[in-house]
């Protein structure tokens, strides 16, 4: 059986990949250490206004990505209810503002659900205060590494 020997220049080379190998597996291994995950209560909040149009219901194109942008701000957010909010129009009547405040709240929560979001998690109600716009929270746990 014949031995092979290295040459001065391999022999470092070889010792200088272990070294690499070595310091990158600690480095690994310390920061999967360090990376423990940590859950933190999180508050996620849309306070949009004038996402209608005047004594509409109908969400506004703007609107829309509004609110694409609050349900990727959920994302990761262990979450059991979101809450919508629907606000009233500063004219019409007491009842046809209700009305409207309770259907700016579902045309809100029905695009939710369209994104994904379980129709069952989405809890909606109406204010009578003349804001053209809803309010959409949701708090739950997120785990932040």
């Amino acid at each position: 059986m014949r031995q092979q020997t290295e040459s001065a220049p391999e022999a470092a080379h070889n010792a200088a990949m272990r070294n690499y190998a070595l310091a990158l597996a600690l480095g690994v291994l310390s920061a999967a250490a360090s990376a423990q995950s940590i859950p933190a209560h999180e508050k996620v909040a849309l306070d949009a206004n004038v996402l209608f149009d005047s004594e509409r219901w109908a969400l506004r194109a703007a609107s829309r990505t509004t609110l694409d942008d609050f349900v990727l701000r959920m994302h990761g957010l262990e979450s059991q209810t979101v809450r919508v909010v629907g606000f009233a129009d500063r004219i019409g009547s007491e009842a046809s503002n209700q009305v409207l405040a309770e259907e700016r709240a579902g045309a809100v929560k029905a695009y939710l659900v369209m994104k994904g979001i379980a129709a069952d998690r989405v809890r909606t109600s109406a204010s009578l205060r003349p804001d053209r716009r809803v309010l959409v929270e949701v708090s739950g746990i997120r785990v932040a590494r």
